[in-house]
């Protein structure tokens, strides 16, 4: 798996793509982390 650094202000739609024998746990995984700001404090 490869990131990249994403440099997205508040509001900006992205589209994220997965695919393989995983791609479900890793669309969840992804989400969560976006929902949950990465961890990070507002």
């Amino acid at each position: 798996m490869s990131l990249m650094l994403l440099a997205a202000s508040k509001g900006t739609e992205i589209e994220i793509i997965t695919n393989g024998h995983d791609e479900a746990e890793a669309m969840e995984a992804i989400s969560a982390l976006i929902n949950n700001r990465f961890d990070e404090a507002e």
